[in-house]
């Protein structure tokens, strides 16, 4: 079946379905934290009301037919955007397993790259991700170099000048 990515603006309506992700065993695995620890809902509500200069995107996926509602469609995932006006930090995640594949994620970020791109002009970022050779191998094709590997995860930049992670 083709199906359309789209990237719309995280609402308050969609912190339920976030929530839901990071607590899925699954879910946390991707981030490489120490504890592995889900959130809790407070840990959420946190989250969300102090995120300062992040944008926050949520993937959406619809079908052929329902392209014309885009909006409607299924969310898949989170992506964000740190430090737009000084050296912007990609990120991102899928949270629905049944869209856990490299592509779904090499297309998030690639959106997310062309978001960055399209509200400052800067044609760089960087992002980690976890050890996937597959993955990095994708990111590689599209023009992600990696920089470095440190505590399992590995960073990537985008882009004729380096961009470090915070």
């Amino acid at each position: 079946m083709e199906y359309y990515l789209y990237l719309r603006p995280v609402c308050e309506q969609d912190l339920e379905i976030i929530h839901s992700w990071n607590i899925n065993p699954l879910i946390i695995n991707q981030f490489n934290l120490p504890d592995n620890k889900p959130n809790s809902w407070r840990d959420t509500m946190g989250w969300w009301q102090n995120l300062g200069n992040t944008l926050l995107y949520v993937p959406t996926v619809v079908d052929k037919v329902q392209s014309a509602t885009y909006w409607k469609g299924r969310p898949i995932g989170l992506t964000w955007i740190k430090n737009i006006r000084t050296e912007p930090e990609i990120g991102a995640f899928i949270g629905d397993t049944d869209y856990y594949k490299s592509n779904a994620l090499v297309e998030i970020y690639d959106r997310t790259l062309s978001i960055v791109e399209r509200k400052t002009g800067v044609k760089k970022a960087s992002l980690k991700v976890p050890r996937n050779q597959s993955l990095i191998d994708i990111l590689q094709k599209y023009g992600w170099v990696v920089d470095c590997e440190v505590d399992g995860m590995v960073e990537c930049n985008y882009g004729t000048v380096a961009v470090q992670s915070t």
